[in-house]
């Protein structure tokens, strides 16, 4: 809770996954990879409830058996791999009122494919949000971009069609202002805008800049990879 608001932390984790089978579950550095986001979600002081998202028994089973509440079992038609992640939020929210009885002030978004968080990041989130209230809705993890819009091509057959033609083709970053993309580190959104704009990224957006040896997410096993590197390298925190 924040300024008497109430605050849900959400972390959607459904069976299904193609490139990584049951990859919520695949062990990253000796824990589960959903582990790692439900003991940031714990470390939070501001999330006065934690609740998993899933359709699968044996990721309830496991986020129970960590300490994790899962008050219900999400239904097979929004666990598909093009279910729009918005759409388990908001069940989410329905089930918690009409089940529960319960009302947040804040969503609190927590993606499991995003495990390296510093244990400040979640509450310096939602407080940066709460004290930018009057002129912002949402907040969302962003990291500079790597590569510019500058050298991105679109294939066409054997031919490449330069995606950003206002942008002159450069290799020197430094010659263009940073951009920033978003990464899953958390989305925190008021819950009442959330619902009426239906979108995790309202009009009224700000933002919360993660460090360099953040910016994974998993995918693949390439990811992954480099991740546990990562994690090997600089722990879970810093």
């Amino acid at each position: 809770m924040i300024n008497d608001k109430r605050v849900l932390g959400l972390i959607p984790a459904r069976g299904g996954s193609k490139r990584l089978p049951r990859k919520n579950l695949l062990d990253l550095n000796g824990k589960p990879l959903i582990v790692w986001t439900i003991e940031s979600a714990l470390n939070s002081k501001l999330l006065d409830d934690v609740i998993v998202s899933t359709d699968d028994l044996e990721i309830a089973s496991m986020a129970s058996l960590h300490g994790i509440k899962v008050p219900f079992i999400r239904p097979a038609d929004l666990a598909r791999d093009d279910t729009p992640t918005i759409d388990v939020v908001l069940h989410a929210i329905n089930e918690m009122k009409t089940g529960y009885g319960l009302e947040y002030d804040y969503i609190c978004l927590l993606e499991p494919t995003s495990p390296i968080r510093k244990n400040s990041d979640i509450d310096a989130m939602i407080v940066k949000l709460e004290s930018k209230a009057a002129d912002f809705d949402g907040i969302i993890s962003v990291g500079e971009a790597l590569l510019h819009p500058s050298i991105m091509q679109k294939v066409d057959g054997d031919n490449l069609h330069h995606l950003f033609p206002q942008f002159p083709i450069t290799t020197i970053r430094q010659e263009y202002e940073a951009v920033h993309v978003t990464f899953g580190v958390a989305f925190v959104c008021k819950t009442k805008i959330l619902i009426s704009e239906k979108t995790l990224y309202p009009r009224r957006l700000t933002h919360y800049k993660i460090e360099r040896y953040q910016y994974f997410e998993i995918d693949d096993h390439v990811d992954l990879i480099c991740i546990e590197a990562v994690l090997s390298m600089f722990g879970k925190d810093k």
